[in-house]
């Protein structure tokens, strides 16, 4: 496990399932929490959970919370000589809050954490890096799958809604032995590939001349995959395609600047000033940490101060969206001392979005 920054006297209640799942290998949604001090682990929860996650765990102490022993959680504190508990100021809800504060007063403080779990979930280990290799070849294949799905559809006219395709996700994903998909699927056709995050529609079906948008991810080994791809059901209009270029120009352009180091407001501002005219139209943030949840840090915006570090995996994902429809290609990266390597291979390349001639 990571070594935490913690004081003597301190302690570290981690409450979000992503942190909970990275700190003790614990993968139980909710009922469960940690404390973590200088010198002890503890698992907290009750007595459904406990056996669960102290299986799952290793070098944690398991603490049965209940009704009928509140003052348990107090007590442990004490012991541990515990005078401040930092918690997860983004995470931990206020009714949660005030009945720790309840328990623990004249105890321990409660305090929001100095430091930031996420920046330290960022930085990823050789395991987790091949994690998430893995679940993004299971996405390139899933996608490769809904292209088939397509073209099919196309060719024998066949119905095919774009919830249609979000089934076909599922399906294919299960079937990779994915836990589940990472995200809801983005399936867009036609004047929906303008919304960057459309939900896709039972009665919006497959038409010749449709632009089509995917956008999806599996969870592989708890960790996340991201990938779009646009798609032209017939040849491009010439203004489409003048916008497809210059999405994937733009895309290029970020990916020889992604490095150690590098500035992500500055990445932000180069292809928003690349865009020219067109920026206004790209209206999200050029990418985003990728790990155990899809979004995580640093996010690649242009309020964001925020440096790049080797190992970390982020997406790019530059978008252009107009009232006729719209453009959006993405991949992943993981960063590296002098540049960057592609996690995602699938063809971008326009001649190869034109699903049928």
């Amino acid at each position: 496990m990571t070594t935490l920054p913690l004081a003597k006297h301190t302690a570290l209640l981690i409450t979000s399932p992503a942190n909970i799942l990275y700190f003790s290998s614990i993968a139980i949604d909710s009922g469960v929490f940690l404390i973590i001090t200088p010198t002890k682990k503890f698992i907290c929860t009750d007595a459904r959970c406990i056996r669960e996650a102290t299986r799952m765990a290793t070098g944690f102490t398991p603490l049965v919370l209940s009704h009928e022993n509140p003052t348990l959680l107090a007590h442990t504190l004490k012991k541990q000589g515990v005078k401040i508990l930092y918690f997860e100021p983004y995470h931990l809800s206020y009714h949660t809050l005030m009945t720790l504060k309840k328990q623990c007063r004249g105890i321990a403080q409660l305090k929001p954490a100095p430091f930031n779990l996420r920046e330290i979930r960022a930085i990823k280990t050789t395991k987790e890096i091949a994690h998430i290799t893995q679940a993004a070849h299971i996405a390139e294949h899933i996608l490769a799958a809904c292209v088939h799905r397509i073209r099919n559809a196309l060719k024998s006219g066949a119905l095919l809604s774009e919830y249609d395709l979000v089934l076909a996700i599922h399906k294919e994903a299960l079937a990779h032995g994915c836990e589940k998909l990472s995200f809801s699927p983005i399936i867009a056709f036609g004047k929906n590939t303008g919304v960057p995050h459309h939900s896709p529609k039972h009665n919006r079906r497959l038409h010749t001349g449709d632009r089509v948008l995917i956008d999806m991810g599996v969870l592989n080994n708890h960790y996340c995959s991201d990938i779009t791809r646009t798609f032209f059901t017939t040849p491009p209009t010439t203004r489409q395609a003048h916008i497809y270029e210059k999405v994937l120009a733009a895309q290029k352009l970020a990916l020889q600047q992604i490095s150690h180091g590098a500035q992500t407001s500055k990445l932000v501002e180069n292809i928003n000033n690349f865009l020219g005219r067109d920026a206004k139209y790209f209206t999200h943030g050029l990418g985003h940490g990728v790990g155990l949840e899809i979004h995580e840090y640093p996010s690649l915006k242009t309020k964001t101060a925020e440096t790049l570090c080797e190992n970390e995996v982020i997406t790019v994902e530059p978008g252009l969206y107009f009232s006729w429809g719209g453009v959006r290609i993405e991949d992943m990266v993981l960063v590296q001392k002098n540049g960057n390597r592609l996690l995602t291979h699938f063809p971008k390349e326009l001649s190869h979005m034109i699903l049928h001639r």
